[in-house]
């Protein structure tokens, strides 16, 4: 697929906008014309957006509101989507990928890079493709669909129907905060082997795994049959948790990362061309990451994309579909990377 950028610009707020310095949380730092010039109105309430990153006394990263702008293109293709993503039921890959703009980000001037990257691609079919590059210190899923479906309402002529909330300091911590319980999902990741990863790398693929209401059901009955939580199940079969931590032996045993969209409200973003008929991740930056999705078409539905070593694609799928219902050739696209 070829994709001819028309047009690239550095879209900056359309009022004057506070300049300040925005304090970010720990958690952050873990973690068209007419849609032009929405983009623009919406850019006065979503301020920080514009801005780029900086560093306080201290050395932390925080967002220099400053109202730079984001980084927005215009493209189109000679393709139809159908053809191009509908056999694969747009399972991630890196042809999807190339709707999504990149930025190359000098690793030492981080005040000049852009944190939202925005593409518009439109197709010979008449479709259109909205790709966006959202840097995770701006906020989390919730923040960015806020964000999206609120262009979305300036875009169709509507007002905001509800401001962002722009102050970060109410998620800093207590005083003289302590933990009461072991964070394991903030452990450090286990050592690796990079230099024989990269002497001999594995192929990985991606694919997008469907999950009806009866194979949810049937989920939801086995957890509940066999162990009632994941407490139990652990206490049951390793009453020794510090097992599970991760450590040396667990090299080359990437661990499963699960992030639920399932309630986010992925398909409210008309522009005017209606629903969109997909939302999700035009690819997935790691092994072992995985998305689950809402479905426009089934409210009751859902969908899992994911991303594994090739070899061990096959053995996830059998075991992600034991239960008897039916060929997996029926429930999985795979896109090899």
């Amino acid at each position: 697929m070829e994709i001819h950028v028309k047009e690239t610009n550095l879209v900056r707020p359309a009022q004057e906008t506070p300049n300040h310095s925005l304090w970010v949380s720990t958690l952050d730092l873990l973690m068209a014309e007419r849609p032009q010039e929405a983009l623009s109105k919406a850019l006065v309430a979503f301020y920080p957006l514009a801005g780029r990153l900086g560093k306080d006394e201290n050395g932390r990263l925080q967002i220099e509101c400053n109202g730079e702008g984001v980084l927005f293109v215009e493209a189109e293709t000679s393709c139809v989507i159908d053809d191009e993503f509908g056999e694969d039921d747009f399972s991630p890959s890196l042809k999807m990928r190339l709707l999504v703009p990149t930025f190359d980000y000098p690793s030492t001037q981080i005040s000049s890079n852009p944190l939202l990257l925005l593409q518009v691609t439109y197709f010979k079919c008449g479709g259109v493709c909205l790709g966006i590059g959202w840097h995770h210190i701006l906020g989390d899923g919730t923040s960015a669909f806020h964000f999206i479906n609120s262009w979305a309402e300036l875009t169709r002529g509507l007002s905001l129907s509800i401001t962002p909330l722009i102050d970060r300091t109410i998620l800093q911590s207590r005083a003289l905060p302590y933990p009461i319980f072991d964070h394991i999902e903030y452990h450090p990741p286990p050592s690796m082997n990079f230099e024989e990863l990269q002497s001999s790398p594995l192929p990985t693929s991606m694919a997008r795994l469907k999950l009806s209401l009866d194979k949810i059901n049937t989920l939801k009955a086995k957890f509940k049959k066999d162990h009632g939580s994941a407490l139990a199940y652990l206490g049951e079969h390793d009453p020794d948790l510090t097992t599970v931590k991760q450590g040396v032996r667990t090299c080359k045993c990437p661990n499963l990362r699960i992030v639920s969209w399932a309630k986010m409200p992925m398909y409210d973003s008309d522009f005017g061309w209606g629903s969109p008929i997909y939302m999700g991740r035009a690819s997935i930056p790691s092994i072992g990451e995985s998305y689950v999705l809402s479905s426009l078409s089934d409210e009751r539905s859902l969908s899992l994309i994911i991303c594994l070593e090739t070899r061990a694609m096959e053995l996830f799928k059998n075991l992600f579909y034991s239960e008897g219902v039916g060929p997996l050739k029926e429930y999985y696209k795979l896109s090899s990377l």
